[in-house]
């Protein structure tokens, strides 16, 4: 699926690939962005919740406009929560 939109996209923007998988009685789910040119990631966001096995993607082309500055101040955001929140982890490309 991500081949597909990354192909979509022409390799410019970002993936994000949502999934969940259980562990014990919980389900936990599992945001991943990566560069649709590198393929490196960029961000991971880690929960728990009430949802069974789901698997999202889509893409996003935020290389020039408000977009991309909001993606950038999510990704800011992010690093912020990563420190507040130990099962958030972020890496700027």
């Amino acid at each position: 699926m991500r081949e597909i939109v990354r192909r979509h996209l022409d390799n410019k923007g970002y993936v994000v690939r949502l999934t969940t998988h259980r562990e014990g009685d919980n389900l936990v789910g599992r945001v991943h962005v990566t560069d649709a040119s590198t393929e490196e990631t960029v961000a991971k966001v880690v929960g728990v919740g009430k949802v069974d096995n789901i698997e999202i993607v889509f893409g996003i082309d935020a290389t020039d406009g408000i977009f991309r500055d909001l993606i950038a101040h999510a990704l800011n955001l992010a690093e912020v929560a990563r420190f507040l929140v130990p099962t958030v982890s972020v890496k700027e490309g």
